[in-house]
């Protein structure tokens, strides 16, 4: 199978080596990137049953997640990052306009494509993708509005929820997290920040919808243990 090969579309440039020696540095580094990178009403991954129909009025992107990508549409050129002769990062051009679409990235040299990287056409980054499992399922996602960090949402190993989103301010700073503890499809812990620091806790505890407690864990101003 060559390099440009796919488990979801035949031309889609993920090859389908296995590593498990790979896979552990995957998950350090990737992990890493995820929480700390300046990310559903996700369909999580591609193929397998997990593609997703859109909405009569709505256009599903052209999301790796998705199965939607391009590829008869565009330019791929690909890149040597590490000087082992094999090209690891991919750029993906319009052939009409020349514009960047996305990049993939291959992070950790393994011969799977780790990042998908995508763009606007001021060449801003919009979206990031993040397949952080050895079965190349999409697992996280970045969004960025403006090329600032505006929401992160996280899958927990149940394919096609993502139970756990992070919301962030203008400045890129961490504001609220959403939590679907029960993985019912329904935000049941909300996690209010003040300057990145946690300072309320809610819960729906009767199962509708809306908190029906609140735990203060630090006030306005204070910092260090509550």
């Amino acid at each position: 199978m060559s390099r440009h090969e796919s488990n979801c579309r035949p031309s889609r440039p993920v090859t389908l080596v296995k590593s498990m020696f790979g896979l552990r540095i995957l998950s350090r580094v990737v992990m890493a990137l995820v929480w700390s990178a300046p990310i559903l009403g996700l369909g999580l991954g591609c193929g397998g049953g997990q593609s997703v129909e859109p909405d009569v009025a709505t256009t599903v992107p052209e999301r790796y997640r998705y199965g939607t990508l391009p590829y008869d549409r565009v330019r791929i050129e690909g890149v040597d990052m590490n000087g082992d002769g094999q090209a690891d990062q991919f750029y993906a051009h319009d052939r009409d306009t020349g514009t960047l679409l996305w990049v993939e990235r291959d992070l950790d040299f393994n011969g799977h494509v780790d990042l998908f990287e995508y763009f606007d056409p001021d060449g801003e980054v919009v979206e990031r993708e993040f397949l952080l499992m050895h079965d190349r399922e999409v697992t996280a996602v970045h969004f960025f509005r403006e090329g600032v960090l505006d929401r992160k949402e996280l899958a927990t190993g149940i394919v096609g929820s993502a139970p756990i989103v992070q919301l962030f301010d203008a400045d890129g700073v961490l504001r609220r997290v959403e939590r679907d503890s029960t993985y019912d499809g329904r935000v049941d812990v909300w996690e209010y920040y003040e300057e990145g620091l946690l300072v309320r806790v809610a819960r729906d505890r009767t199962g509708d919808g809306e908190p029906d407690t609140f735990d203060i864990t630090r006030r306005p101003g204070q910092r260090g243990a509550p």
